[in-house]
């Protein structure tokens, strides 16, 4: 099943973007494996923990690299690409598997809030105009205590992959890349070296440019705009700590996964103190 994004949307892709991925569709399996190998694919779910029972959202997926292997390990993948070609590649391969395939973009995701348990990308973010709004959205769509695990290029030199490969970013550094992951809200943020290289020969020679792996998860109460203020105090044993009050959505204090999550730690007690309307 495709999902488009709705009419009217403000379209923030990068045409020249898109359209190469259009035409290097149906070549990108061979390119890719000419770039960086399966330890790539490996290190990004090894950092993701998916469980079997867990919806996994893949950002730029293509034609299905991360894809493939996620959807051996959890319930369900949604596999999302900007480019109709790649993804129309990535539903040939994966035919029968359990996939659900959407048309859209990184920084405008066609999913609800809270609605994936982990989310995936490699080699996403330096084609993203905008990275700060891509990984903002990432962690929005992000259940709480869902992880995002992202794979990409560290900063480069090789102003010639601009053109070659419609690359919008040459790279990044990687405390840039862990700054914007703590604004968007995740905790436990690291950022590390992989040891794999994206490689590939020029005019020039052999050229290899170092990677990144960068993974955090979600804080377990999400703010959710204006609605009735919810105060909560938890007792972890004798100790009593009390949460800032907050507008908080009741739907994300009161579900079970919550509640489950506090009964599962044995010790703790959640106990309602108010609810009163603004």
């Amino acid at each position: 099943m495709f999902f488009n994004l709705e009419q009217g949307q403000p379209c923030i892709l990068s045409r020249e973007v898109k359209e190469y991925f259009e035409q290097v569709s149906s070549q990108w399996d061979t390119i890719r494996r000419g770039f960086y190998g399966e330890e790539v694919r490996e290190a990004v779910l090894m950092a993701a923990r998916i469980l079997s029972d867990q919806t996994v959202l893949d950002v730029g997926a293509g034609t299905g690299f991360l894809t493939e292997a996620a959807s051996r390990k959890a319930r369900k993948v949604i596999a999302l690409d900007f480019s109709e070609s790649m993804i129309a590649e990535a539903r040939t391969k994966l035919a029968g598997r359990n996939v659900e395939f959407r048309i859209g973009s990184a920084e405008q995701i066609p999913l609800p809030d809270a609605s994936v348990d982990a989310v995936i990308g490699n080699m996403v973010l330096h084609h993203c105009p905008s990275p700060e709004t891509a990984v903002k959205e990432m962690t929005r769509v992000l259940a709480p205590k869902g992880r995002l695990v992202l794979s990409d290029l560290q900063e480069h030199n090789h102003d010639s992959l601009r053109k070659e490969h419609a690359d919008l970013w040459m790279g990044f550094k990687m405390s840039y890349v862990g700054g914007i992951m703590h604004e968007a809200g995740l905790e436990d943020v690291s950022v590390e070296s992989l040891s794999s290289c994206c490689s590939g020969t020029k005019e020039e020679g052999q050229i290899n440019i170092p990677m990144f792996l960068a993974a955090g998860h979600k804080h377990l109460v999400v703010l959710c705009g204006s609605l009735p203020r919810i105060s909560l105090r938890c007792r972890p044993l004798s100790m009593s700590m009390r949460f800032k009050e907050s507008t908080l959505s009741p739907a994300s204090i009161i579900s079970q996964s919550l509640l489950s999550t506090f009964s599962r730690a044995g010790s703790i007690r959640v106990s309602w103190l108010f609810a009163s309307g603004d």
